[in-house]
């Protein structure tokens, strides 16, 4: 009898279910999800040191220019030869 068993049939060792199948689609597309999230959130992250880098460079560039009207100071008189 037990050799009948072993020749007809063969049973599965490991057997996924329906309900598996379906808990493993949910959790790969909540995985899915969360490198998705992640990817943007680093994407803006860098945006947004893009922009902070930009604003100090333009408060050093502020910080370092002198407007045209602004008189620079008084200039040494020219010394006469003679």
């Amino acid at each position: 009898m037990a050799a009948g068993l072993l020749k007809g049939a063969c049973m599965p060792i490991l057997k996924i279910t329906r309900h598996g199948l379906r808990t493993i689609a949910v959790l790969v597309a909540i995985l899915w999800g969360a490198i998705a999230l992640e990817n943007a959130m680093i994407r803006h992250a860098r945006q947004d040191t893009t922009r902070a880098l930009e604003r100090l460079r333009d408060m050093r560039r502020k910080r370092e220019t002198v407007p045209a009207s602004f008189p620079l100071g008084a200039r040494p008189a020219r010394p006469t030869v003679g």
